[in-house]
């Protein structure tokens, strides 16, 4: 997914200011088309109207630093940071209309630490705890009004003891791991 969202980026990047260019054989930013000077600098990408887009930092080809993505009415979908193209840091997603989204943060391009999602009116969706990209620690989803509805602890990416597991009209259940 993230080199995706990475290939996605560049590819625009490249369609939309002539001045870099994006060789998708080794995943760097150019100066032009012919593939020889690798692009260090801040630019911005506008869409077809004019607004702004993507605001990214590249160094040597490679992006690098604080990268900001913008809906199309202008307000901030999300801002993430890169070491030599692969997500290190904060990363931060914000719905159109300004609230949080989710709050993440990665190491080598796994997430790390204290992530969390939140629903629209602000209430946490899911949150997990991560060692580089495995569970380990609290997981847990809840509903819209914040009910808990699944969670327990995790080690090396599997459950470990008492769950709670919503069984819908049947009521809360609780599983032994």
């Amino acid at each position: 997914m993230k080199k995706i969202l990475l290939s996605a980026l560049i590819s625009a990047i490249s369609f939309g200011n002539f001045a870099q260019m994006f060789n998708m054989s080794d995943g760097l930013v150019y100066t032009d088309g012919t593939y020889t000077s690798l692009y260090t600098g801040t630019f911005t990408v506008n869409d077809l109207s004019g607004k702004l887009w993507r605001k990214v930092k590249t160094l040597d080809g490679k992006l690098n630093g604080a990268c900001y993505y913008y809906y199309p009415n202008g307000q901030l979908w999300g801002n993430m940071h890169y070491k030599n193209n692969i997500l290190e840091g904060d990363q931060t997603i914000y719905y159109e209309n300004g609230q949080l989204k989710s709050k993440e943060y990665f190491v080598d391009g796994k997430m790390h630490g204290y992530n969390v999602h939140y629903y629209e009116n602000g209430k946490i969706k899911e949150e997990a705890n991560l060692n580089h990209g495995v569970w380990e620690g609290k997981y847990a989803c809840y509903d819209i009004n914040g009910i808990l509805w699944q969670g327990g602890y995790c080690k090396q990416n599997k459950p470990i003891g008492t769950w709670v597991m919503d069984n819908g009209p049947n009521g809360i259940r609780t599983v032994m791991f």
